[in-house]
């Protein structure tokens, strides 16, 4: 199977988007490939939101001639997916956005002898089209150069700085990120602990350690008040630290820091 179509400069050029999998990273993908003037083909069996309703063809099987297909679902059938879109003898570039384990990329790509790059999202749930369009920058897993060159160009449009790494460091930043903001959640509550133990305000101490803010380098990540006292929850921070944690303890590096991180959680989820 040859997947290696290249349309390696976009001036003007309209290209055909799939989107397999309309959750909040698909959708919000959709959105912004039919902003930037793209033709948009959707297909989830279960998700047809709203506010893509007029931007985007849905389609009830994944069609085979997409310029680009991107993949948007869940981690645990992304190798699902693309055996699918093998045996259909999809034409163009796969892109997994999927956050998937470290190294799922590059192994699907070598089994299937295919190209396929990965382009990870950094998206807050609440926030998703302000974060699609405003990214505090953008990460190309690139397959070959000239796929790397066809998705920054993509993405021209939008002037935000693009950084362009193999398929597995740009894995290991997103579950790297997602565990690094953990850790800063996890941080700061036990620094909480302290404040409340010395009767002194957290929300000073965070504010008043550094006046130029220049570890807030993730805004509330860095010691918003709305994360005091509380775990950190939701899809993505638990378990893309346990895919840390696994992926040190598979390679027998210590992960003692990570563990406490995680136990550290669970114990205060019950308090």
């Amino acid at each position: 199977m040859n997947n290696n179509r290249i349309i390696p400069n976009l001036d003007g050029i309209i290209l055909k988007i799939q989107i397999i999998g309309l959750g909040v990273v698909g959708a919000a993908q959709a959105d912004l490939m039919h902003t930037l003037g793209h033709k948009v083909i959707g297909y989830d069996p279960y998700n047809h939101p709203a506010f893509i309703q007029e931007k985007v063809t849905f389609v009830e099987t994944p069609i085979t001639d997409a310029d680009i297909t991107f993949i948007c679902v869940p981690e645990t059938i992304v190798e699902d997916i693309v055996q699918m879109l093998v045996e259909k003898k999809s034409q163009g570039l796969i892109v997994t956005k999927s956050t998937v384990p470290i190294g799922t990329t590059r192994k699907l790509s070598e089994k299937h002898s295919i190209h396929i790059s990965n382009n990870p999202e950094f998206l807050r749930e609440e926030h998703v089209i302000y974060d699609v369009y405003n990214p505090g920058r953008i990460l190309i897993g690139e397959c070959c150069p000239t796929h790397g060159k066809l998705l920054s160009s993509l993405y021209e449009s939008l002037h935000i700085e693009t950084f362009i790494a193999s398929q597995t460091e740009t894995e290991t930043i997103k579950i790297v990120s997602n565990t690094l903001k953990a850790y800063m959640i996890t941080f700061w509550n036990n620094i909480n602990e302290l404040c409340e133990t010395l009767d002194i305000s957290t929300k000073n101490v965070s504010n008043l350690l550094n006046p130029e803010k220049t570890l807030y380098v993730w805004g509330d990540w860095g010691g918003g008040a709305k994360f005091f006292g509380k775990p950190y929850s939701g899809k993505c921070l638990p378990k893309d630290l346990k895919q840390l944690i696994n992926i040190l303890q598979e390679n027998n590096v210590d992960s003692t820091i990570f563990t406490t991180i995680q136990e550290y959680n669970n114990r205060i989820k019950t308090t």
